[in-house]
């Protein structure tokens, strides 16, 4: 169950997604594009990204601030090298994934998509390494007694 603090953005954002989901229902004109509709001139398209990249922005600021006042590096000096290959999994298997989905839709193998994969492979990185610098990984993983780090 959720804590009523958890539970919040989580309702404040079903609440939110219902009024948008609902005004795009009313007011929307169609567009060139089937999959895309337009309300107040901006399409759903534009919408969705702007909206993915403030999230996304927010999250990078939220989590880099807690990161610097928390600084959990106890796992990190504890286990090196278990740490360096959760980074690797943590960057490469997701990055990995959606490279091959590129591919398999006809993106094509280019420079381009190398230079993106790449820069997937960092976000990844660096948001694992934010997390565990930020101590969601010791509040969610507790250590039991009895057991290794």
């Amino acid at each position: 169950m959720l804590d009523p603090i958890e539970g919040l953005p989580v309702a404040i954002g079903a609440v939110f997604g219902i009024i948008l989901a609902y005004l795009f229902k009313l007011h929307s004109k169609p567009d060139i594009n089937e999959f895309t509709k337009t309300i107040f001139s901006i399409s759903s398209q534009q919408f969705i990204n702007l909206l993915i990249i403030s999230m996304a922005a927010t999250f990078f600021i939220v989590i880099s601030t807690i990161a610097i006042i928390i600084k959990d590096t106890r796992f990190i000096t504890e286990n090196p090298g278990l740490f360096f290959g959760e980074i690797c999994f943590a960057s490469f298997v997701p990055s990995t994934i959606l490279f091959v989905s590129t591919l398999v839709r006809g993106v094509g193998f280019t420079a381009l998509t190398i230079e993106e994969y790449l820069l997937l492979v960092s976000k990844f990185g660096i948001t694992h390494l934010l997390f565990q610098l930020s101590g969601y990984y010791s509040y969610v993983f507790p250590k039991r007694s009895g057991t290794q780090a």
